[in-house]
């Protein structure tokens, strides 16, 4: 016998947060339609009480590698617009 968490789909779309709460904090949750399980939500990283975040990508470097640096107090919006009028 199982130990997941059962949830109907129709308690799934009605209390996703909740659902998406447990599934946070380690739960595996299987999703149901007429008692045949049709989904399973797991953690990300698969261990209790750790989810995985996505590193965020540093657009101020990649604009740097394209551009050159950016010269202190200017934004970086001007610097393309200054960067694409030399392009053309």
């Amino acid at each position: 016998m199982s130990n997941m968490k059962q949830v109907s789909v129709r308690e799934a779309q009605h209390h996703l947060a909740r659902v998406l709460a447990l599934v946070q904090e380690g739960e595996e949750i299987e999703i149901t339609r007429r008692d045949v399980v049709v989904a399973r939500i797991t953690p990300a990283t698969g261990k209790r009480g750790a989810v995985e975040t996505a590193a965020r990508p540093n657009f101020q470097a990649r604009l740097e590698m394209m551009y050159g640096p950016v010269p202190a107090g200017t934004a970086a919006a001007e610097e393309i617009v200054r960067g694409r009028a030399r392009d053309e």
